[in-house]
């Protein structure tokens, strides 16, 4: 019986965790690779910073399909509201292992960009309201679905072109804003 006891009290402190953690990752996505820094703000509140090489443009044609590739940069802040709920359950909560709501902000720049069409120049940012679930396997590793709605914003110029192929003459630039759907997942290593 002490055994047994014991052995329920041991396996329950290395999968509970009522609060959430700070935690250092590196992942992949359906469209790219990247890495993750969350600190824990409150028991349940998390800022989540993140560095990914993702996938900005897929271009269908009859040779094949391209894909151009760009540094985006994001922060979002996260509000796990499971926790307690989980932990009453016997579920495990390690490394941030619940359910949340976040609202997230990701910039794309063109730092490293694989893309040279119209537009190479032109940065742009995406602002989004999510829901995801985050769960654990194997201690160190991860998957994250999310999913969510928001703004994306781009500020361009409409028109670029070049007399000679390198002196470019541009149009005055415009923003353009609209909705945006967002569906996400990933796939990591908490270190």
């Amino acid at each position: 019986m002490k055994k047994l006891i014991f052995t329920f009290l041991l396996s329950s402190s290395l999968f509970a965790q009522e609060k959430a953690t700070d935690l250092i990752s590196a992942h992949i996505n359906v469209l790219g690779v990247g890495a993750n820094y969350e600190k824990a703000i409150t028991d349940k509140i998390t800022i989540l910073g993140n560095l990914n090489y993702s996938t900005i443009n897929f271009t269908g044609s009859d040779d094949g399909l391209d894909m151009d590739f760009t540094v985006k940069l994001g922060l979002e802040g996260r509000y796990y509201y499971n926790f307690d709920r989980r932990s009453s359950k016997g579920k495990s909560t390690l490394n941030n292992s619940a359910n949340f709501i976040g609202l997230k902000f990701d910039y794309y720049t063109d730092w490293l960009s694989t893309y040279q069409g119209m537009g190479k120049d032109d940065d742009f940012a995406k602002l989004v309201v999510n829901y995801g679930i985050k769960r654990n396997f194997a201690k160190k590793f991860f998957y994250e679905f999310n999913f969510g709605a928001g703004i994306f914003i781009d500020t361009y110029y409409p028109f670029k072109y070049s007399i000679n192929g390198s002196d470019w003459i541009y149009s005055d630039k415009e923003t353009y804003i609209d909705f945006l759907p967002e569906l996400g997942f990933k796939f990591g290593y908490n270190f």
